[in-house]
């Protein structure tokens, strides 16, 4: 029976899978420094997240990330950006997310949109100490002109020293 199966080409190619290791095809996100991850954060507070988007497909693939937070029944897209990654290659990434959620703990996702990965961790949000103002708000919870609350600009402004660009998260070298 083996003799007749290697006559025809489609009993070679399965002899060849079974006899001869096939490489595996994935992609792979994962945080840099998982323990470094904080268990809390202060509302609105700068959050350093590190990841990377691993390309073990074989061939370049265009990479999209979404970083999302969310608290309650709530989600809000705070950063993505896109890459066309080699064969092999790796994409780090180093952002600052703003913990924006209104319950706590808040989650916060990274997820690669047409890609089964996701990745997340919670962190407990406290609200900033008394007297103190999360970043870019004034005295009694007022934004100074042109920055809304959290260190978020309003629509179509973009902050002084802000390269007007799609992407939503902030780059730190």
């Amino acid at each position: 029976m083996a003799g007749i199966s290697l006559l025809s080409p489609a009993g070679r190619h399965q002899w060849a899978l079974s006899l001869f290791r096939q490489p595996a095809r994935y992609t792979v996100l994962f945080f840099d420094h998982p323990a470094a991850l904080p268990a809390t954060a202060e509302a609105g507070r700068p959050v350093r997240v590190s990841f990377t988007v691993g390309n073990r497909e074989g061939r370049a693939v265009g990479y999209r990330y979404v970083m999302r937070v969310a608290g309650g029944s709530r989600s809000r897209i705070v950063g993505e950006a896109s890459r066309t990654v080699a064969a092999g290659a790796s994409w780090m990434v180093s952002t600052v997310v703003r913990p924006v959620c209104r319950t706590s703990p808040c989650r916060i996702q990274v997820s690669l949109p047409g890609h089964p990965e996701t990745i997340d961790f919670l962190v407990a949000v406290q609200a900033a100490p008394a007297g103190i103002a999360p970043a870019g708000i004034g005295p009694a919870g007022i934004a100074p002109a042109g920055i809304a609350p959290a260190g978020i600009a309003p629509a179509g402004v973009v902050p002084a020293g802000v390269p007007a660009v799609k992407v939503r998260a902030v780059k730190v070298p």
